[in-house]
């Protein structure tokens, strides 16, 4: 694992800050923690930023996050969202990763329903 993005809720994010203090990266302010390969953010962290249609706020993506192993992550699908909006090249992988692991899980979903009739 190269790079983690950790997003967190109002509260943990003003303790973070008064503990690490913040720094602002490609206008998005993030906790200026030691960890060069975790970037911490929360719903301030896109401020003044307005959403776009069918963009997920901070707290849709905690509250709807899918729970693996005990671990709360961001759904793929919003995920595939913000990397194909913002379009950076070094995504590119992960999009086309991402589109063919959907693409299969949809295919095993309606596998199983037709067998469920």
């Amino acid at each position: 694992m190269h790079h983690v993005d950790v997003i967190v809720d109002t509260t943990l994010r003003l303790q973070l800050a008064a503990r690490f203090g913040v720094k602002l990266d490609s206008g998005i302010e993030k906790i200026d923690q030691p960890c060069s390969r975790l970037d911490i953010i929360g719903p301030a962290s896109f401020e003044p930023h307005e959403l776009r249609s069918g963009e997920p706020t901070v707290d849709e993506q905690i509250q709807g996050a899918d729970i693996i192993d005990g671990l709360s992550f961001v759904q793929l699908h919003h995920v595939l969202y913000f990397k194909e909006t913002m379009g950076r090249e070094k995504d590119v992988p992960d999009v086309a990763l991402i589109h063919a692991y959907l693409g299969t899980a949809e295919h095993v979903r309606s596998l199983m329903e037709q067998s469920r009739t």
